[in-house]
């Protein structure tokens, strides 16, 4: 079926090129004149295919009149792809009378093939898909030299209804401007950049033209003007050391929403760069920024009495001696734990972020600081050395060795003992201790007993 198909095919092909061949070995003959091509929206060929078939093709000399189902089917894929109408002024490419697409589903699940949703198998659906397309069409051939390739993107818009150039659209693409580089579809080029009679720069940009340059040296000459004959700032008349709150202005966009109601002390009333922004220390962090008069706003003795201005750095040094004073006083009120350290024992260092964190190691000395802190020098496992200053006692833990192991007791009432250890409860932590003095067995927490590793 598809060798007979693909047979006729090349038979109109063939009678095409014939037909080409002639008109060209004809010196008397005139060229065609050239037609508009059209190519209609798509619709689903496969929308009327159970209703009706459709009505055969008028008989022409370059292709007869169909006899059987696979001749029809091949004329209409022909008809479909590439066979234009010779003797209209439009090259309309033709299709098959089919429904309209279905406007509630998407363009190609409306133009599928009926039954294909339906079939499980990919294999399977993309025979059947390919065994209905239309055959290939060589760039050699006369179907394909039969559509003008810079005519294509008029005729997809003649069959969208598009009616041709106007007589402003041909004025309007006469003579064709190239666009900017980089510029997308539907942008704007950028307009000229120029001052305004404030001497300001349009959302800030920077003049390139020697218009916006020339209208830059007019607006100076205009503002030094304007300064010359008020010199006086606009906005409070503030003094060193006064205490204002900044009020945003409705609606100005220059100034950050968040110092909205922040108060400050003025450092500088005028600012030497911008004379109508003054220099202000803020209250709550002690940043220095320059602020515009019109946004500040004086606060008077009586709101000063009822809150008065903390300085940032004296806010900031108060602070720090009250929470010096307060550690202090903890830690006078916090019961100190009896010292423990002693050379000869294994210990762990209990420091988080230290270095040297959950390292083991030997203590080799016990050294007194100063107010009576004890500080360890150690022998790590790893063959390192803690040298003086050491590591502070808080900063150290016990260790305890496997089962077995000798321990001393570094704390409670067998300090000082040693022993050895016959096990341990981490959910409880707790060691189990058989001592050498009596052999009696006993239960220590964890932190009262230690490696022993004997004298340096």
């Amino acid at each position: 079926r598809r060798r007979r198909r693909r047979r006729r095919v090349e038979d109109v092909e063939a009678d095409l090129e014939a037909d080409a061949a002639a008109a060209d070995d004809d010196d008397d003959s005139k060229p065609a004149p050239a037609r508009d091509l059209v190519i209609p929206l798509t619709t689903n060929p496969w929308a009327k295919a159970k209703a009706e078939a459709p009505a055969p093709a008028p008989a022409t000399a370059a292709a007869p009149e169909p006899t059987t189902e696979d001749e029809a089917a091949a004329a209409a894929i022909i008809a479909e792809g590439v066979m234009a109408k010779p003797k209209e002024e439009a090259l309309v490419i033709e299709r098959a009378d089919a429904g309209a697409l279905d406007a509630s589903q998407p363009l190609l699940v409306a133009a599928m093939l009926p039954g294909l949703a339906e079939v499980d198998d990919d294999g399977e659906k993309f025979r059947r898909d390919v065994a209905l397309r239309a055959e290939d069409i060589d760039c050699d051939s006369a179907a394909y030299r039969t559509v003008r390739i810079e005519e294509f993107g008029k005729g997809l818009l003649r069959g969208m209804g598009w009616g041709g150039m106007t007589e402003d659209d041909e004025k309007r693409f006469a003579d064709p401007v190239a666009r900017p580089r980089g510029l997308g579809l539907g942008a704007a080029p950028k307009p000229d950049e120029v001052y305004d009679k404030r001497g300001r720069l349009r959302e800030g940009r920077t003049a390139v033209s020697k218009d916006a340059l020339a209208a830059a040296k007019d607006a100076k000459k205009w503002l030094g003007a304007q300064k010359a004959a008020a010199p006086a700032a606009s906005g409070p008349s503030l003094q060193k050391g006064d205490v204002v709150v900044i009020e945003r202005p409705r609606g100005d966009r220059t100034l950050d929403a968040a110092l909205d109601g922040a108060r400050a002390r003025v450092l500088q009333p005028s600012d030497a760069v911008r004379p109508n922004h003054a220099k202000l220390e803020l209250e709550s962090t002690g940043e220095v920024l320059a602020v515009p008069h019109r946004a500040l706003a004086r606060l008077d003795a009586a709101a000063l009495a009822d809150a008065p201005f903390r300085e940032y750095k004296k806010r900031r040094r108060k602070e720090k001696e009250d929470a010096k004073k307060k550690r202090r006083k903890d830690d006078e009120a916090r019961p100190k734990a009896p010292p423990w350290l002693r050379a000869g024992i294994r210990v762990r260092v209990g420091r988080e972020g230290d270095q040297l964190f959950r390292k083991k190691g030997r203590v080799l000395d016990v050294l007194l600081g100063d107010g009576g802190a004890r500080r360890a020098t150690l022998a790590l496992d790893d063959g390192r050395r803690v040298d003086e200053p050491g590591y502070k006692e808080k900063h150290l833990e016990t260790a305890l060795p496997p089962d077995g192991g000798a321990v001393m007791a570094v704390l409670g009432s067998r300090t000082g003992q040693r022993g050895a250890l016959l096990g341990r409860d981490k959910k409880k932590e707790t060691a189990t201790v058989r001592f050498d003095d009596d052999d009696d067995i006993e239960t220590h927490p964890m932190d009262h007993v230690a490696e022993w590793c004997g004298e340096a």
